[in-house]
């Protein structure tokens, strides 16, 4: 059983530093797939085994490099030794942190970062976050009680040791203005982990990480629940069918449509 102190609870702790696990399949050699002008579905779909990253981060790359090369840091990412340690904000939640950051694909307005290793006395709840301003690496973010909503780095899911990077099935356009309303209208949101259950889901007096990027959403009629259930969670955001998934690490690539 973990005791907390009032020093553990307001503090970071270096505790349970254990290896993170790493994929279940064989390491390949992806290298001369790399030099190909265009790449066969098959391809696709194992470069994405081996790396965690799908087409759609394979064109964002090239966009941003000149070339698919750096997949190469990803596979090392992906199949690299990695150690957790567990970071305690208060008695009741927690998330697992990496020793050493890995890679991000470029983000872009509008996409949606989840993570599985936040928990919730005991229970893995998740995490999940909407980009703002990939240029300046910015999220808009709400992480516990205490702790309002508010625009923060992209950065610390470098250190996530489980994590997907989605992005909506919708028009830049309409991207932009979902981002544009989560700017002006979603900043200094209460946290609640029970909006749903004790609150209408449809209004903001307070919030949650998932029902804050889903409501964003859904001020636009896109509705990312996948469940369509009374809470919205990280899951739900992945899973749903009006999402593609950009990146993963940690997480079953088989888990998610490529």
């Amino acid at each position: 059983m973990m005791i907390f102190t009032l020093g553990q609870a307001l503090t970071y702790t270096l505790s349970e530093i254990k290896r993170f696990p790493g994929p279940v399949l064989e390491r390949q050699d992806i290298a001369p797939l790399l030099e190909k002008e265009e790449l066969t579905k098959e391809e696709e779909n194992l470069i994405f085994q081996q790396t965690g990253v799908s087409s759609l981060g394979i064109e964002r790359l090239k966009e941003k490099y000149g070339n698919a090369s750096k997949l190469l840091k990803f596979q090392d990412d992906f199949y690299g030794e990695r150690k957790m340690w567990t970071e305690y904000e208060d008695p009741w939640c927690s998330r697992q942190n990496l020793v050493e950051p890995v890679n991000l694909v470029p983000m872009k307005k509008g996409d949606i970062l989840i993570s599985l290793g936040s928990q919730f006395l005991g229970f893995v709840i998740g995490h999940a976050a909407l980009v703002v301003d990939p240029f300046l690496n910015r999220m808009i973010d709400i992480s516990g009680y205490g702790y309002p909503s508010e625009i923060c780095t992209i950065s610390y899911y470098n250190y996530r040791p489980c994590f997907a990077v989605l992005s909506p099935l919708v028009s830049d356009d309409v991207k932009e203005e979902v981002v544009k309303f989560a700017v002006d209208h979603l900043q200094g949101i209460e946290y609640d982990i029970t909006v749903g259950v004790f609150q209408d889901k449809n209004k903001i007096d307070k919030s949650q990480c998932a029902h804050l990027v889903w409501y964003a959403y859904q001020q636009f009629g896109i509705d990312l629940d996948y469940n369509g259930g009374r809470i919205v969670t990280p899951k739900e955001l992945a899973l749903s069918p009006l999402t593609e998934v950009v990146q993963v690490f940690g997480i079953d690539t088989s888990l998610f449509r490529e």
